[in-house]
């Protein structure tokens, strides 16, 4: 008979765990051991017997596995028990590597209390039986000595064991009950795991494949097993080139490679794990493929922004001194259109001086528009009605073999500038238009959706929530392919000479971008194009349009300090002020203009001065000259900044924010408005 209680062996580097473990223990009666790490439980097998050892595979220092190998390696614990557990690793290769590293079950934590207890009592019981068995061999030997004293007794314990044995042989049967549902469990697990996952033999061939394989490929279980997996997936009947079997197979360790799948259209990392037989042998291959395609256009879309962000910020960066320059040109070339001969040939070379200025000053503004480095408020703006504005004036200018399609479906609002939008609208359809020169459809369709968290993982950086979709499509020749990535960086274009600037697509990322919404494209060569495009929908109300000042251009005779660091802009400046009646002064130097209005602030009724200037820049100094004369009226102007938007201006104290390039009319109205107030 036993007196001993049984000890167990439990180790584990976190307390809570072992704490854990020692409480769910408490039910088998056993005396418990604990060690928190390889080195305190090889002393603690030194000092005790163990029943059973309960090991955590991943420990710093001595991991789990190390620790079963010293185990087995000691004549005294070689064949003790172990149960390998595990919150990290659940994957076959880790549990053969348990096994292999002598190991008789791997639990993956959280675990069920019972089936772990269940198997302790199965090994429990089993020490129990070995050490009655032992001591019938004890009893026998003494029995050797005192044979027919003891024969009675022996036969006793002989029919105990027996009855043991049936017990034994019972429990037994249990426990390969209990293997079988561990097997189902992990045959459902297997099933569960969302990546494609096949075991394969040495030769490619699939021995087993999950639930996620069948649904990727289309196929039954029953065509797929026993199919080299080249043959299914890449439907040739060899190995691809940097097939990632027979790389792990020639390196003969597990091996990850990122592989395009081109018969499913989609972008794979893939993952093969060797294991081994006792004898060290390749005995199969287990097969991991994650889909990330959708990470990869992912990072498709934010290359293509930190693009568009470069682009961006070189266009502001040249914008205030080509702005400067085209003041200049327009200015002077206006000028000179009022004093020369009309008719002249002169006066035909400068009107085309002044039409390709006023390209160039569009052009700016469209960069600066695409680059968002504009402040323009958004307003509540229904696009349904802009697009019918479009689709009207595109069916009397596009060809006739060519059908405009409305679908527009919503009536909501979106915050947006209704120029942009018809712009937006405009640019598309142009494009479309164009991609159909044998005739075709174009279609334009607006419908409400609502994106839920799981929906925007598509669509980059957008919120969820409802928007307007729009889809502007056609029937032409498509994109091809090489090009797609392309076509909304600004200048890219596939027209001729005179056809475009290459800014329209540019344009409508940079409005929808403003928008805080979305666009892509989906095109295939003579398939035609989709754009879609996604609008946040907003609960504002649309304002109604403020009537414009119309008021005729007047004379005046105030006196303007005009401060600009370009010595043309204010020798243009003071020529068109002074044509009105105005006294104008000039400084290129902010401090020395400011020392001038120091020393007479009461002679001046207006400064007009530049924002962007070295020493003192038209913000500050603007402060400075407020500080002097509280009551002075500024105007700014600035062809592009970055530190003044309308709202600031009027914070500062700023009367009127004047945009180069400017042109005469308005530099006399805004000046006539300003002293209108006084």
């Amino acid at each position: 008979m036993l007196t001993d209680r049984q000890k167990i062996l439990i180790v584990d580097d976190k307390e809570a765990n072992l704490f854990s473990l020692e409480q769910i223990l408490k039910e088998t009666d056993a005396q418990i051991i604990r060690a928190q790490n390889g080195n305190q439980a090889l002393a603690a097998s030194l000092n005790h017997d163990f029943a059973l050892a309960l090991v955590d595979v991943q420990m710093p220092g001595m991991d789990g596995y190390e620790l079963a190998e010293w185990l087995r390696s000691e004549e005294k614990t070689k064949e003790l028990p172990i149960i390998f557990m595990s919150a990290v690793y659940s994957s076959d290769y880790h549990v053969f590597k348990g096994y292999d590293a002598g190991a008789v079950d791997f639990m993956v934590k959280p675990y069920n209390p019972k089936i772990l207890l269940s198997k302790i009592s199965v090994f429990l019981s089993l020490d129990r039986q070995k050490m009655l068995l032992k001591q019938s061999k004890d009893s026998l030997a003494l029995a050797n000595e005192t044979l027919e004293r003891k024969v009675g007794e022996r036969t006793q314990k002989l029919e105990t064991a027996i009855a043991d044995l049936k017990i034994e042989i019972k429990k037994r049967v249990q426990a390969e009950k209990q293997s079988l549902n561990a097997k189902k469990e992990w045959q459902e697990i297997f099933e569960a795991v969302g990546q494609m996952t096949m075991i394969l033999d040495k030769d490619h061939t699939i021995i087993s494949a999950n639930r996620a394989v069948l649904e990727y490929t289309g196929l039954p279980l029953t065509d797929i097993t026993g199919q080299k997996c080249h043959s299914i997936f890449h439907h040739t009947d060899h190995a691809v080139n940097d097939c990632p079997v027979s790389n792990m197979m020639n390196s003969g360790q597990f091996n990850i490679t990122e592989a395009e799948i081109e018969t499913m259209g989609k972008t794979f990392i893939i993952s093969c794990t060797p294991v081994f037989d006792d004898r060290g042998n390749l005995e199969k291959i287990i097969h991991i493929a994650t889909d990330i395609t959708r990470q990869r256009q992912l990072k498709k879309e934010l290359i293509q922004a930190h693009k568009m962000e470069a682009i961006g910020s070189l266009a502001g960066g040249i914008a205030h001194d080509f702005n400067n320059i085209l003041s200049a040109v327009l200015g002077y070339a206006e000028l000179a259109l009022k004093d020369v001969e009309k008719g002249s040939q002169i006066q035909k070379d400068l009107q085309q001086i002044y039409s390709a200025g006023t390209r160039a000053r569009d052009l700016v503004k469209q960069i600066l528009n695409f680059a968002r480095q504009t402040d323009e408020e958004l307003k509540p703006v229904r696009i349904d009605i802009i697009a019918k504005e479009v689709a009207k004036f595109l069916g009397s200018t596009i060809p006739s073999t060519i059908e405009i399609i409305q679908n527009l479906n919503s009536r909501s609002l979106v915050l947006s500038n209704p120029v942009k939008i018809h712009q937006l609208i405009m640019n598309l359809c142009t494009n479309a238009a164009h991609a159909m020169n044998e005739g075709g459809e174009l279609t334009i369709s607006l419908h409400e959706v609502t994106l839920e968290w799981d929906d925007i993982k598509a669509y980059g950086k957008i919120k969820p929530g409802h928007y307007q979709k729009m889809e502007i499509s056609d029937t032409g020749a498509g994109i091809p392919e090489e090009i797609v990535d392309s076509i909304f960086l600004p200048f890219f274009t596939t027209k001729g000479i005179h056809e475009g600037t290459g800014m329209g697509l540019a344009m409508v990322h940079s409005i929808v971008k403003e928008c805080s919404g979305h666009v892509s494209v989906n095109s295939q060569k003579g398939k035609g194009s989709v754009f879609t495009i996604l609008l946040p929908i907003t609960d504002a109300q649309e304002k109604t349009k403020q009537i414009i000042d119309a008021r005729p251009v007047q004379s005046g005779s105030a006196k303007i300090l005009i401060i600009d660091d370009e010595l043309s802009i204010c020798k243009l400046s003071s020529r068109l002020l002074q044509g009105y009646g105005y006294k104008a002064v000039f400084e290129t130097d902010s401090e020395k203009a400011l020392a001038l209005f120091s020393e007479r602030p009461n002679e001046f009724d207006l400064v007009i001065t530049d924002m962007t200037m070295p020493k003192i820049a038209g913000d500050v100094l603007t402060r400075k000259i407020l500080a002097i004369r509280p009551d002075m009226p500024v105007i700014i102007a600035t062809g592009y900044s970055k530190i003044l938007s309308e709202k600031k201006a009027v914070k500062l104290g700023v009367r009127a924010v004047l945009s180069k390039p400017f042109e005469k009319n308005n530099l006399i109205k805004i000046v006539q408005d300003v002293l209108g107030k006084e």
